[in-house]
């Protein structure tokens, strides 16, 4: 069975819910489900120390989330699905290092059109492009609409200061989130995919002309770096252009070549 057909029939089912809740269960109790989690801890543990502030933008339903409050992080969890709002707030129910947020992300404040992928709510997207050109635009329906507050990464920061670390995956909306961010953090993160290439340089250039910056990348979602070193987006531009698949996706990571100035923060490092 093809894997969006079987996903219909667990929605139409009503088995959804289970299934989610059964994949994350595997994550902390299968052998390699436990290998996975702590290879993630240690390549997140990079990036970040305990009392940390992250963003998590497009939270999903937390995983990364989980791994940075594993770390000692404090996360500021950005997400625009009410399904996935209510499983963050029962995941991590209790917790005082989490702040959950019902919004979107975007270039500036206002409200946007989310385009609601019912029967796979992890491609749910602000994006027309993404619902489109994406691998999975023959395969999903796009089934809903409605309009979702939209706040931005400055806004955000001038709310709670500046995040250590911050990931983006917004399903080809991750330019104008981009665009909403006019300084530099220490390191953030966003995912890309072969078929929106030209998004990539663009958000590539978007960085860039916030601040001075060295680049590397995951492939798929292993947690080893392609390049041994920090690069420049130029040759991450070129190593990415060398990868002959059309199904090639992963993460861009972002150092900022300089440290910001955040009154909020008692150090810098």
């Amino acid at each position: 069975m093809h894997y969006a057909t079987f996903l219909k029939l667990v929605k139409c089912c009503g088995l959804y819910p289970l299934c989610r809740a059964l994949r994350i269960w595997l994550d902390h109790h299968t052998p390699g489900g436990i290998r996975r989690q702590r290879e993630r801890r240690e390549f997140y543990a990079q990036f970040v120390r305990p009392g940390d502030l992250c963003f998590d933008v497009g939270a999903n339903v937390g995983d990364r989330t989980e791994v940075l409050l594993e770390l000692g992080c404090k996360v500021v969890c950005v997400e625009p699905q009410q399904d996935c709002v209510e499983y963050l707030h029962r995941r991590f129910r209790n917790r005082a290092d989490i702040t959950i947020l019902m919004k979107a992300m975007g270039a500036q404040e206002g409200e946007a059109e989310l385009l609601v992928c019912e029967y796979n709510p992890g491609l749910t997207t602000l994006s027309e492009a993404w619902m489109k050109q994406s691998r999975y635009a023959g395969e999903y329906d796009w089934t809903r609409k409605g309009r979702i507050p939209v706040t931005t990464l400055d806004a955000l920061i001038a709310q709670v200061g500046v995040p250590r670390f911050c990931k983006i995956d917004v399903e080809g909306f991750e330019e104008q989130v981009l665009k909403g961010l006019t300084r530099p953090i220490p390191f953030l993160a966003f995912e890309f995919r072969a078929e929106m290439r030209d998004e990539v340089g663009h958000c590539l250039d978007r960085i860039q002309a916030v601040a001075p910056a060295s680049f590397n990348c995951t492939i798929d979602d292993a947690t080893a770096m392609l390049a041994p070193t920090w690069i420049s987006a130029a040759e991450l531009k070129q190593k990415l252009s060398a990868i002959a698949d059309p199904g090639l996706w992963g993460d861009i990571y972002v150092k900022f070549n300089q440290e910001p100035c955040d009154p909020c923060r008692p150090e810098s490092r």
